[in-house]
């Protein structure tokens, strides 16, 4: 769920910023670094679980 929070918030963020430097590819790449964010968390979780 956190991922997923994290996702939207990167998009939105993404959104608002980047289409006011590059525009519509701002878009683009929010996208991708939605995915990137929310995987940074997924496998931060992942590790941690391992360890235990």
């Amino acid at each position: 769920m956190l991922s997923s929070f994290a996702q939207l918030a990167m998009r939105l963020l993404c959104a608002v910023v980047l289409t006011q430097f590059i525009g519509s590819d701002g878009i683009f790449w929010g996208e991708v670094s939605a995915w990137l964010f929310a995987d940074v968390i997924l496998f931060a979780v992942y590790w941690k679980q391992m360890k235990n």
